[in-house]
């Protein structure tokens, strides 16, 4: 929350869970390096923290301070610009200018050559010192007279990195989510039908499967100790006299979901 925002005011929600999701895949990535010791017989314990998770994300701000003794804080990035967005006509436009040449590049498209030859704009880290007076006025004058398609078309075209800000309703109607089929459909309970994101992983030679709901609390509960442990109903039922387990009642029971 620290790296979050403009810089004009207090730290903000980046508006998602970043260490949960990302605790998730490591976890994934953990479990599968201990299989590597299938073959010896023994279990090996895979401990994640999502502190340690959300550590390992912010590695840029935390090596800055430990080699240079810089905090990274929000706003421009210290070490390029422009890297971030710009504001067009119908929303914003991120730029992330990486080598010279794209500087170069940039330069020409929005019509002000005069800034290659600038002393103040030879390197990353110079732009930097200079993206409040020199690099920003520049890009934002371009950009706000041109939609965000025509100026991430224009950019690209360059060979500038560039591409439009979107929005979760944007997202809703992006050709390239459709195409990797990353939002589907799925039943759930109360609601009806919701559009969920799909899975990352594509696995060459295995189609997507159908999209199924996660399980409800307690949904599977009976069928895992009978099925799977062999328990007798007189054993479930006091496990759920004892409240050691949850079992959902079966008239509350949704339709069929993913085991």
């Amino acid at each position: 929350m620290h790296l979050a925002g403009d810089g004009t005011g207090r730290p903000i929600w980046m508006g998602f869970a970043m260490a949960d999701i990302f605790a998730g895949t490591l976890a994934f990535a953990g479990t599968l390096l201990s299989l590597l010791d299938r073959p010896t017989g023994k279990g090996r314990r895979v401990d994640i923290a999502m502190y340690d998770g959300a550590l390992f994300m912010n590695d840029l701000a935390l090596a800055l301070q430990s080699m240079v003794g810089e905090t990274l804080g929000p706003g421009q990035y210290l070490l390029q610009s422009p890297w971030g967005p710009f504001e067009s006509q119908d929303g914003y436009v991120v730029i992330a200018v990486l080598t010279q040449r794209q500087w170069e590049s940039l330069s020409e498209i929005i019509e002000r050559p005069d800034l290659k030859s600038d002393e103040r704009m030879r390197t990353g880290l110079d732009r930097s010192v200079h993206h409040v007076e020199v690099v920003e006025p520049a890009i934002a004058s371009w950009c706000k007279s041109r939609s965000k398609a025509d100026a991430t078309e224009r950019l690209l075209a360059g060979g500038v990195p560039a591409a439009p800000l979107s929005t979760s309703q944007d997202i809703m109607n992006c050709p390239q989510v459709r195409a990797r089929n990353m939002l589907v459909d799925v039943s759930a309970p109360a609601v009806g039908t919701a559009r969920v994101v799909g899975n990352p992983i594509k696995l060459d030679g295995v189609a997507d499967g159908a999209a199924m709901r996660v399980p409800q609390l307690g949904e599977h509960t009976e069928a895992v100790l009978r099925e799977s442990l062999g328990m007798s109903d007189v054993e479930i039922d006091a496990l759920v006299r004892d409240r050691a387990v949850g079992v959902m009642p079966a008239a509350s029971a949704p339709g069929p979901t993913a085991s």
